[in-house]
């Protein structure tokens, strides 16, 4: 044979042996001035104390609707988004008995936790929160009216309260500190995702690992799938009334994106946690299970509500 043939051959056996190319995605917010976007976070907590000996477990679930309002968008497609948060609602189940608040309905709890969670529902409710979204998802330049601060100033208790509501914890509920990578992915690629959460105890930082996993069909619609999973620890505030140790935590999500309309449709996250709290020579026990879901429950273009 000759040693062209062979060469020939060489060939067909490198293209063959090489398979299809990936599909790559480049994945992109592409809001549009005017575009209204109604979304919904429905959050449902578990939480087991041992203290003492004695059991207590508290079930508690928040559901928040928040209006998207979409202003200029540049020439790069950076879009300036207001949030409204227009409804809340809680329902708390523990010891001290049952309690359901919603911000649409006029009758107020005459309990003391009832009037503490009321306050607090009142408060969020109708707050608004301005930011820069880009293309990548990142929010920047966020902005809260000094009204809405005042407001959570005033709240029993607001020195420890008032610190979740900062413009970083504020972002992870609208859009659940959702990012993507500059450029395109495949299937099976990864990327990470700092995250830090300010809370009245302490900090809780970590990292985001998502992983693209192609597409899904959802009503007949091609959605982009994302995993991801949360690794997560605390540090402890120092001047903290008690010492919280986290002793394990686990997180695993899903998102669902629409790159072809640019919009987040749904992100779900399922996250335990187990920790210790020391306070007044006394330890206690807590495990914590929280399943998180950010929905997008309408689309609407260029009119108000």
């Amino acid at each position: 044979m000759t040693r062209w043939k062979w060469v020939a051959l060489l060939a067909v056996a490198f293209v063959l042996s090489a398979g299809p190319a990936h599909a790559q995605t480049k994945l992109r917010y592409k809001l549009k001035e005017g575009e209204k976007l109604e979304y919904v976070m429905d959050q449902k907590m578990k939480m087991a104390m041992s203290v003492g000996g004695k059991d207590i477990n508290i079930n508690m679930n928040q559901v928040v609707d928040m209006r998207w309002t979409v202003g200029a968008v540049d020439s790069d497609g950076n879009a300036k988004v207001q949030v409204k948060f227009t409804r809340v609602k809680i329902a708390m189940d523990g010891p001290m008995g049952n309690v359901e608040i919603d911000s649409a309905d006029d009758k107020r709890p005459d309990d003391p936790v009832g009037m503490i969670l009321g306050q607090v529902v009142q408060a969020i409710s109708g707050m608004e929160m301005d930011f820069t979204l880009t293309p990548t998802g990142k929010i920047q330049d966020v902005k809260i009216p000094e009204a809405a601060l005042k407001k959570l100033q005033n709240l029993p208790g607001a020195d420890q309260i008032g610190s979740m509501f900062t413009g970083d914890n504020l972002k992870n509920m609208v859009q659940g500190n959702l990012s993507f990578p500059e450029e395109a992915v495949e299937k099976g690629k990864s990327w990470d995702q700092k995250q830090d959460v300010k809370m009245p105890f302490g900090k809780l930082s970590g990292n985001m690992k998502y992983t693209y996993q192609g597409e899904e069909k959802r009503d007949r619609r091609a959605l982009e799938k994302i995993a991801y999973k949360t690794s997560l620890k605390l540090e402890p505030s120092q001047d903290s009334p008690f010492k919280l140790t986290m002793k394990a935590q686990d997180g695993q999500g899903k998102v669902l994106f629409d790159n072809a309309a640019g919009r987040l449709i749904e992100n779900n996250l399922e996250q335990n946690m187990e920790m210790t709290i020391d306070v007044g020579g006394m330890t206690i026990e807590q495990n914590i299970r929280q399943e998180t879901r950010v929905r997008l429950k309408e689309a609407k273009s260029g009119e108000s509500k």
